[in-house]
């Protein structure tokens, strides 16, 4: 009996301790996991650690640099070229300050900044408009917009639009080359909304007559880009040509013969003078000495054979001496 009891009671306290025994394992378990996780926590922590040092050492010498050489990290532009007010050159001016602006963020960071640097570029008239603009007022007080605006009004033409609807429609190549004469009609086209074909039909009205002709002999392409692209090579071959029958059309110049001197003794020595003719074609009345035409147009109008006068003939002729006679 008593065994048993001791038994009995010595099974709920196995149960107990063995229970235990799973608890304390499943704990060691999890303590291993949570050191393991607690491990590579701090693997983590170490590594952000030493990129926010490296992140901030970094921002700190950038910040000590000098304003030169932070400037030259930046990308390299050049400078507009002067303006001195020209109302055609006003929206290109503005056009390469913003170019510049865009390329030098940290130079042009304030509008004062941009202001200044666009009126170190005024020459004449612009820089005249300038300076009595901020003789009253203060740069700092002008915004970049405000300021680009007063100038568009002051130098830039009223209506690009319509004046370069003008010019397209009078646009003529004349004697120009191609290439100079599509230049000019993209400009101008890029200021107008008119359609396509609106601007084919401007380009070959402005055609000199000759590539006319020769594009009527072709077939037109079906855009602007490839019609204009056509033209260009049919007048790079004209020129072509034209250069070609000037250089074989060019004078050949003729190289000077050699004249050779012939010696004294090789001439060949003038015939004897003689008083006598060999044959009589002349006829001699007096001291006049004619020749047979003279003396038939003498005959025919009635003159005297001697002196050519009217009234008389040779036989009677007041000036002939008597005691000569016709020989």
């Amino acid at each position: 009996m008593d065994q048993a009891d001791t038994g009995e009671e010595a099974s709920p306290l196995f149960h107990a301790v063995s229970h235990q025994g799973a608890l304390l394992g499943h704990h060691d378990h999890s303590i291993r996991a949570l050191i393991n996780a607690n491990q590579s926590l701090s693997y983590q922590v170490s590594q952000l650690t030493s990129q926010v040092t490296a992140l901030l050492s970094i921002q700190t010498s950038g910040s000590n640099q000098p304003h030169g050489e932070a400037t030259s990290l930046e990308s390299h532009c050049t400078d507009p070229e002067p303006f001195c007010g020209e109302p055609n050159c006003c929206r290109g001016f503005l056009f390469q300050c913003s170019a510049v602006f865009q390329q030098r963020p940290k130079q042009f960071c304030t509008d004062s900044a941009r202001i200044h640097y666009m009126c170190g570029l005024m020459r004449g008239k612009a820089l005249q408009w300038a300076e009595a603009k901020f003789s009253r007022n203060r740069v700092e007080n002008t915004t970049y917009n405000q300021f680009v605006n007063e100038l568009k009004l002051v130098f830039d033409h009223p209506d690009y639009n319509l004046n370069s609807s003008l010019r397209l429609m009078k646009l003529n190549q004349g004697e120009r080359a191609v290439s100079d004469y599509t230049i000019e009609f993209w400009t101008l086209a890029a200021d107008v909304s008119w359609t396509e074909d609106a601007l084919r039909a401007a380009f070959i009205n402005g055609l000199n007559e000759q590539l006319k002709d020769e594009l009527a002999s072709r077939e037109e392409p079906p855009d602007l880009q490839s019609l204009v692209s056509l033209i260009n090579r049919i007048d790079n071959c004209c020129q072509t040509r034209r250069r070609e029958r000037t250089s074989s059309t060019r004078p050949i110049t003729k190289r000077p013969q050699r004249r050779y001197v012939t010696s004294p003794s090789a001439l060949p020595l003038p015939a004897p003078f003689s008083t006598r003719s060999a044959s009589p074609p002349l006829m001699q009345f007096g001291r006049a000495r004619l020749t047979s035409e003279e003396k038939q147009r003498r005959q025919l109008a009635g003159l005297c054979l001697y002196c050519g006068d009217k009234g008389h003939y040779l036989a009677n002729c007041p000036v002939r001496p008597k005691d000569r006679t016709h020989q």
